[in-house]
């Protein structure tokens, strides 16, 4: 089965942005970079999460330990920030609704210091059936060791047993929270060193907690694999010309770059997408020392249709749009457009009988078409279905679309040094 559809020709139509021509640029082809990364560690454009989802590195440790959480504890509270927690969010809520009645278990994702987020999240829960993740690879994010010191009080007062409660998802070798797992003897797993945190959900981070909830991990790897090996219906030739023409775009003044969800259940996806583009792209080129990296930004549709397409269409032409569809929803709640009284006339007699995907999806379709009218450029994905390895494949691509982008252009997307600046600032304020 084709997992996964890419439509990029639109792209290479004439624009009001960019005129048709195809790029320039002399960038050898991504099957070549991406070799690269996965065999020499001095690349700048090194990252291992090809090379860990290709071995299936923590899977079955994942599954073995989810498991055995399962068997004891209804909730799981993870504690994460940033990739350490879009990722499984993402997959979690797209997915969940496809877990066997009685299988699910229920996870809680606790990404910020909102006191009362945090409060809401935490309140009444029944801590003897409550298992903690704990995710960083240091040790040292603020927000996760903080929310961490309250739940270790937590523990202490409820006098209850860490290492039967407490998994923590870490550096294999070095950092404080690596250290403390080895004096306190609780569970752990590895994040490998060379697997960037927004690049992680299919390492433990994601693979535990999701495989705690009744999702198949194996699945997800599965559909991640296909998409490495050129199996899902997308190849790395396909990557490597999109990414090429969203250089194009973007030395052409767009600066925008919007994912449009049709589908309200994966609007987390937006989200992991976010920090994905933005982190890995938002660079000081390091010979030119020009900025880069188009603005990430998600709509929901048909949600957004009613918000910001009118920008879209005749706002600054500044904008891209990337179009995600499922093609089939396998719903089996037939929900469909019904009669209406007479008092409402035959002004939406089109659509009767049509089922809610079909309406939803006509509308992807329609909006993109409208967008191309208007000569803004657009490119469109199709998931074949809404399953763990469609979202697998689909997460992978977004990576590898992701990595590929920032060789292109000359950057390093696997580190993030404008965010060090603001850290050095907290810790003066407090």
């Amino acid at each position: 089965m084709t997992l996964l559809k890419l439509d990029i020709e639109t792209l290479f139509k004439r624009s009001e942005i960019l005129d048709v021509a195809e790029s320039p640029r002399k960038a050898q082809q991504i099957s070549a970079r991406f070799q690269e990364q996965t065999a020499q560690k001095d690349s700048p454009f090194f990252s291992g999460y090809r090379r860990q989802i290709l071995s299936s590195e923590g899977l079955k440790e994942s599954r073995q330990l989810a498991d055995k959480l399962r068997a004891s504890f209804d909730t799981l509270l993870v504690l994460g920030i940033g990739g350490s927690a879009l990722g499984t969010r993402a997959i979690l809520e797209s997915l969940k609704h496809t877990i066997p009645a009685g299988q699910a278990k229920q996870i809680r994702i606790i990404d910020n210091l909102d006191p009362i987020f945090f409060a809401r999240e935490t309140a009444g829960l029944d801590w003897k059936k409550t298992a903690v993740a704990v995710i960083s690879k240091s040790g040292g994010t603020i927000e996760t060791m903080a929310q961490f010191a309250w739940v270790l009080k937590k523990f202490a007062d409820e006098k209850l047993e860490l290492k039967n409660h407490v998994v923590a998802i870490t550096d294999p070798k070095s950092g404080v929270l690596r250290k403390w797992v080895a004096e306190s003897k609780v569970q752990a797993l590895e994040v490998p060193s060379d697997v960037g945190g927004r690049f992680s959900v299919f390492t433990p981070v994601g693979l535990l907690p999701l495989a705690f909830a009744g999702l198949s991990i194996e699945k997800l790897i599965s559909g991640a694999q296909k998409q490495i090996k050129d199996q899902s219906g997308v190849t790395l030739k396909e990557i490597d010309r999109l990414a090429k023409r969203l250089c194009d775009y973007e030395d052409a003044g767009v600066t925008v770059h919007n994912l449009f969800l049709y589908s309200t259940v994966m609007r987390e996806c937006g989200a992991w997408f976010v920090q994905l583009w933005g982190e890995s792209l938002g660079k000081i080129h390091p010979q030119t020392k020009k900025s880069l990296g188009t603005f990430p930004i998600t709509s929901v549709g048909a949600t957004d249709q009613h918000s910001i397409l009118q920008l879209l269409m005749e706002g600054r032409r500044e904008s891209l749009v990337g179009f995600l569809k499922i093609r089939d929803w396998k719903s089996s709640d037939g929900f469909k457009m019904l009669d209406l009284p007479a008092a409402f006339g035959d002004g939406l007699s089109f659509a009767k009988g049509k089922s809610f995907e079909d309406i939803l999806n006509g509308e992807a379709v329609a909006t993109q078409q409208a967008l191309e009218k208007c000569n803004r450029p657009v490119y469109s994905m199709e998931l074949a279905l809404l399953n763990e390895e469609c979202i697998g494949a689909w997460m992978t691509f977004m990576m590898d679309l992701t990595s590929a982008t920032g060789a292109v252009q000359g950057v390093n997307p696997y580190d993030q040094p404008g965010v060090e600046i603001g850290k050095k600032i907290l810790k003066e304020i407090l």
